[in-house]
């Protein structure tokens, strides 16, 4: 009997200090209180979380942002050093990355144009002229009609981030 109460006694002060010591050095299932924006200069880094009344944010994104060298070894995060990167090496590098994603979204346009909406205005015109008045031709012109506004308005899109990019560029080479 005395060895049962004393397993008793040894497993509850084992469960208790294993769930005290799981509440004070675990962030793992708390409720997240609110979404922060971090930004620099107007301009997004990342997102970060409020637990327990704390921000926490992805400290790669900040170290880069503050241009601090960063370093992972094994469970430690070493942050160094400021970078040696010139203002005029980090705006190289910023024109290059705007410069690569304008063609890219160039590109998109230019595919959706001649692969997409050429064909399906094409297809539209044709339907049209074959429309006989009946519900089921109607629905068919109003489907196309419906697939051209939204590959329209992803090309859209798709300039508003040139214009963005080109805005940037410009404020950069100032």
């Amino acid at each position: 009997m005395k060895k049962f109460i004393s397993g008793v006694i040894v497993g509850v002060l084992l469960l208790t200090s294993v769930s005290a010591f799981a509440d004070s050095a675990s962030l793992i299932g708390q409720k997240v209180q609110g979404l922060f924006s971090v930004e620099k200069n107007g301009v997004k880094i990342a997102d970060a979380v409020v637990i327990k009344g704390t921000a926490y944010a992805p400290v790669r994104s900040i170290s880069e942002a503050a241009g601090v060298a960063l370093n992972v070894e094994g469970k430690k995060i070493l942050m160094g050093e400021t970078n040696t990167t010139s203002a005029a090496e980090a705006v190289s590098v910023e024109l290059s990355r705007l410069n690569s994603e304008l063609k890219s979204y160039q590109a998109n346009i230019d595919s959706t144009v001649e692969n997409v909406i050429k064909p399906r205005e094409a297809n539209l015109a044709a339907l049209k002229a074959a429309d006989n008045g009946s519900a089921e031709s109607a629905f068919t012109i109003s489907s196309v009609e419906k697939r051209l506004e939204s590959e329209r308005a992803y090309v859209a899109e798709q300039q508003a981030l040139i214009d963005k990019a080109e805005a940037r560029i410009a404020e950069l080479t100032k």
